[in-house]
């Protein structure tokens, strides 16, 4: 992690400014605009979008501390797609256990109406993914899973963006104990004000319905609520960050419970690193 905060010094040291308009987004406004939500909006074509991911994720003394890399590619001025891989090892009460996760995406994103100042974007996501957990023990958990979710956002003169994510995640885990499918149905929304050139802040929320089948058989629910902040760094250079908090939620297993530990996490956090070039 040495490297990360060098690199944030170095830029920083180097005089932050806001997004050019010649920077190769398609945009501007930085990544990571409304923290775990999407936007409208993709990179150029021919243009790479590496970044580096920290997911700290926390609930009832169980911690997973993932790092994720992603390298998106701009194939269209309208369509980016992407390679992410992430690994992970789980702690339980400040020991690191036997266990660790590991997932592999193909996130892609195309924008039938592409969001520009005073106005409305809508896009839409699918990644198809593949992982597994307790890869030291054989045989291990395996698990698939596909998200699509529609991007519905809009530019307020410049200075506030707003946000809907409308989505279904289908997954099927392949576990020691046999095959179990779910489902998670989810609506994220928010607002970032633009506070300077070199600053943005929002407030955005989460409801979740967990599905015992890929569309039926309800099994709980979880709302959170959480902020984000995104820092243009230089024109090809974005820093973001998140935290997102259960505050209500219901496990049918236990319906006196006032949160959803069983389906969801507690605590959610993101900090992310974005180039561009």
């Amino acid at each position: 992690m040495k490297w990360i905060s060098f690199l944030l010094a170095a830029l920083a040291l180097s005089g932050q400014t806001a997004l050019a308009q010649d920077a190769p987004i398609k945009s501007n406004t930085p990544n990571g605009l409304f923290g775990f939500m999407d936007d409208s909006t993709v990179i150029a074509q021919g243009v790479f979008n590496p970044i580096y991911t920290f997911l700290p994720i926390w609930s009832a003394g169980t911690q997973t501390l993932t790092q994720k890399m992603t390298l998106n590619y701009g194939v269209t001025d309208r369509f980016e797609a992407g390679l992410a891989v992430n690994a992970a090892p789980t702690v339980n009460a400040g020991n690191v256990n036997n266990s660790s996760v590991w997932n592999i995406s193909l996130p892609m994103q195309y924008v039938f109406v592409q969001r520009m100042q005073n106005g409305p974007g809508f896009a839409l996501v699918s990644t198809p993914a593949i992982g597994g957990e307790d890869f030291s023990q054989q045989p291990s958990n395996r698990q698939w899973s596909f998200d699509n979710h529609l991007v519905i956002d809009h530019d307020f003169d410049g200075r506030f963006f707003a946000g809907v994510n409308i989505g279904y995640t289908a997954s099927n885990t392949d576990a020691r104990s046999g095959r179990t499918p779910g489902g998670t149905l989810y609506l994220q929304g928010g607002g970032t004000l633009k506070v300077t050139s070199n600053f943005y802040w929002g407030l955005q929320f989460q409801i979740s319905q967990q599905l015992n089948d890929f569309v039926s058989d309800p099994s709980g629910w979880a709302a959170f609520l959480g902020t984000s902040v995104a820092i243009p760094l230089s024109s090809y250079v974005t820093f973001s960050a998140a935290y997102m908090r259960q505050l209500a939620g219901r496990e049918n297993d236990n319906p006196a419970a006032r949160l959803n530990t069983q389906s969801f996490s507690q605590n959610i956090g993101r900090a992310a690193l974005s180039f561009y070039f």
